[in-house]
């Protein structure tokens, strides 16, 4: 199959990123239609797939939009491919300018296949609420268990908005929540959680979102958990960091310094 030569051209590519944004900014009226804000907590608190598979009418609109950036996102996938076949596919023998420019795309078009592959595989259970020395029953054989909660700070601030907290009223340093995960009987991670300080093991992290209500220990807040499992979350964050350094170097290799006027000062008799 011969792939028109327009899909590899560079007005392709305009018109697809002008396309992209204008598809974007419908974004907005969305989100204010009722229901709006519910959907993209819904999308937010759990995976893609998961929001998909739905059966909800307020949804519909949102699930379009979803489906049309999806193809317009498939579009500049395949227009960056022929493109780099095209354009930058270098030999042993060429420039490191355009081997560079190969790379770019390159490592461009796996970064955006690994970062959409993540919104579509992965574990992000609904965030979970428990106190001290609970166990919650997560999904596929999985099981929390809350060993120790450390709350160095008043209780009572808790009932007070966020935004009216003080750095006085609440040290993120010192309170904390010890855990551990178990799935089928098998321990699989266990250590502290803070704010700011998430417990990692592989592509598995636990948040903590924040305190809660005493139960009937009203010295002792609960706790706000979040779970997720990010299989290319790694492989996105190295992708995006080989990205910058590869531009870099391409700046490096192609700056030339500014012509300057050699001729000569004529000399005042």
């Amino acid at each position: 199959m011969r792939i028109p030569p327009i899909i590899a051209s560079l007005r392709f590519t305009t018109g697809l990123l002008t396309t992209l944004t204008i598809w974007f900014a419908t974004f907005i009226p969305l989100i204010r239609m009722g229901g709006g804000r519910k959907i993209i907590k819904a999308m937010n608190h759990g995976m893609l797939i998961d929001w998909l598979r739905q059966e909800s009418a307020a949804g519909m609109p949102m699930k379009l939009w979803f489906a049309g950036l999806c193809l317009l996102m498939g579009l500049l996938a395949l227009n960056l491919i022929t493109c780099t076949w095209r354009r930058f596919l270098p030999s042993l023998h060429d420039s490191s300018k355009k081997w560079l420019m190969f790379l770019i795309h390159l490592v461009f078009g796996l970064l955006v296949l690994c970062h959409g592959a993540g919104f579509f595989w992965g574990w992000r259970p609904s965030p979970i609420m428990a106190h001290d020395g609970e166990t919650v029953a997560l999904t596929n054989g999985w099981q929390l268990s809350i060993d120790h909660i450390t709350f160095n700070d008043d209780p009572d601030i808790l009932a007070k908005p966020r935004r009216q907290w003080t750095y006085h009223d609440f040290d993120y340093r010192h309170n904390s929540v010890r855990i551990h995960l178990v799935k089928d009987g098998t321990m699989i991670a266990a250590g502290r959680v803070a704010t700011y300080e998430p417990l990692r093991h592989g592509s598995l992290q636990v948040t903590l979102l924040g305190f809660t209500a005493p139960g009937q220990d009203p010295r002792t807040p609960g706790v706000h958990l979040r779970i997720t499992r990010t299989p290319f979350d790694r492989p996105t964050i190295w992708l995006f960091h080989l990205m910058i350094l590869l531009t870099f170097l391409y700046c490096i290799v192609t700056w030339r310094p500014a012509a300057t006027d050699r001729r000569p000062t004529p000399e005042i008799t």
